[in-house]
């Protein structure tokens, strides 16, 4: 499947990574401990609104975990977001997104979370986003990635799999 995606945006095979996982729960705990490999001493920052498996692997992964507000539609609050990256800025931020939590199928938005971090001048952080489309297919999206970018990778997925399945 990587290698399809790869060679439908032009990606050289020697440029690209991937890991399409089984469920959430598992791309979750996969993201967590990378960030948490690259960040040692990092603090992984998630909604309220996140999956339950983002606390569970951060205690089972013995992280500190910091958990932002929602906003009423799910979303993260982001003004809370900013509050506690600055109060901690002296920590590397693990930064859990969502790409349409599990209730409300809210989505974070990563052009703003972004903005936050460049304009508080916080350099070290580790992002990512569980993209999961309709129980096909779960993909951790890494770094350097856009909403734009995301946008257009699920609706390539979507068409592919319909194709695929019929």
């Amino acid at each position: 499947m990587l290698a399809f995606f790869a060679d439908l945006y032009k990606i050289a095979h020697q440029d690209f990574w991937g890991y399409v996982t089984s469920g959430g729960t598992e791309g979750n705990f996969y993201g967590i401990f990378l960030g948490r490999e690259v960040y040692p001493q990092g603090i992984l920052y998630s909604s309220q609104a996140s999956h339950y498996s983002i606390a569970k692997a951060a205690k089972l992964f013995r992280m500190t975990h910091l958990i932002v507000d929602s906003q009423v539609n799910g979303e993260l609050d982001y003004e809370r977001f900013e509050q506690l990256i600055c109060a901690n800025r002296d920590y590397p931020a693990i930064i859990n997104l969502n790409t349409g939590t599990t209730v409300k199928g809210a989505i974070d938005n990563l052009d703003v979370v972004l903005e936050i971090l460049t304009r508080n001048n916080i350099k070290e952080y580790y992002k990512w986003q569980l993209a999961v489309l309709d129980d096909w297919a779960h993909i951790i999206v890494m770094q350097n990635i856009t909403k734009q970018k995301i946008d257009a990778f699920l609706a390539e997925l979507d068409f592919a799999l319909r194709l695929q399945v019929g």
